[in-house]
């Protein structure tokens, strides 16, 4: 697996190697709650082969853990996963190849609605806000544990899923169909783009890809990809199972899975035409039912320009010890 290197400006200085998902963990991992009430305890997250075949429980959260909303690989290249109704933590962070427990921490006092990394090392989450019908996105200091709202909008936009690319903000606006567009830096809007999606019916997913554009899903089992240079939309596929995916993931060779929580399955999409290679059932152990987050093995970051300079190399490998003493 790549990650990329980060220091504390946000430059790029390297793309190297981290821990793949080990022998524990097989090649992707998919969470799991209990098969009679969607959203029911006891809630984990399994080890999968290429072939669906369980390999292992990764983790396993207790009492307060209705599900996993989303799992993603940060710059530092540890698991972050985002759970719901949970008392005192929203996210994990985990070692990818061991499963030990790094950290539990909470953005605030909410549960984000989705989450994704800026290009400084900052966590970005969305979160509605009842009480005063207004939304956010928030960006939060790992090494510190501040936390500022970035962007802030009325109640005529209700968002869902982020994903960060081109030094961009996207996130579907569940509200009006659309995706929302904002400066990652500095919250600034955008646009909005006009999408054909159906965001409303839910459940649904969002990425950067690894060729840099935005990909998402919709309620009705459409993909999407926004062309992240022109802010354009066109349709990738239309062939996952209406209401029944609520996750997306590239895999090593470029191809793009969705989950199929009515079958707990994968489907596998040529990452080129979008056309569907096949599917691949998931050995979810009983009374465990697939929930949708999905992450794989393996999965590759999006293209980014290098810097040739050896001192910013330098630089960024001394940034790189700071990063690993922060929320000590």
């Amino acid at each position: 697996m790549l990650f990329r290197l980060i220091t504390v400006s946000g430059l790029l200085v390297a793309t190297v190697a981290c821990p793949s998902f080990g022998d524990f963990s097989g090649d992707f991992l998919a969470s799991g709650d209990t098969a009679s009430v969607f959203g029911g305890q006891p809630t984990s997250i399994f080890a999968f082969n290429s072939s669906g075949a369980l390999q292992g429980t990764f983790a396993s959260f207790g009492s307060g853990v209705n599900f996993v909303d989303q799992m993603t690989i940060g710059p530092d290249g540890n698991l972050y996963v985002d759970t719901s109704n949970i008392s005192g933590y929203g996210f994990f962070e985990f070692n990818p190849k061991t499963g030990a427990l790094i950290d539990n921490f909470r953005t605030l006092s909410i549960n984000s609605g989705s989450f994704a990394f800026a290009a400084n090392g900052n966590l970005l989450t969305s979160y509605f806000d009842f009480t005063t019908d207004t939304n956010y996105i928030y960006q939060t200091n790992l090494m510190t544990n501040s936390s500022s709202v970035l962007v802030s909008q009325p109640a005529s936009y209700i968002f869902q899923n982020i994903a960060v690319a081109n030094g961009m903000i996207f996130t579907t606006d569940i509200n009006q169909d659309n995706v929302q567009v904002f400066n990652a830096t500095t919250g600034a809007f955008i646009k909005s783009i006009t999408s054909n999606s159906t965001l409303s019916l839910g459940p649904s997913s969002m990425l950067t890809g690894p060729d840099g554009n935005v990909y998402f899903s919709d309620g009705d089992g459409h993909i999407y990809q926004i062309n992240s240079s022109t802010l354009n939309e066109t349709t990738f596929s239309t062939q996952l199972p209406s209401q029944s995916s609520a996750g997306l993931a590239f895999g090593s060779n470029g191809d793009l899975f969705g989950s199929n929580t009515r079958n707990s399955e994968l489907l596998d999409f040529n990452s080129m035409s979008g056309s569907l290679n096949g599917t691949i059932p998931l050995a979810v152990p009983s009374p465990y039912a697939l929930e949708g987050p999905i992450i794989l093995d393996s999965a590759p970051l999006a293209t980014v320009p290098e810097p040739t300079s050896l001192a910013l190399l330098a630089f960024g490998l001394a940034s790189l010890v700071v990063l690993s003493r922060r929320r000590g």
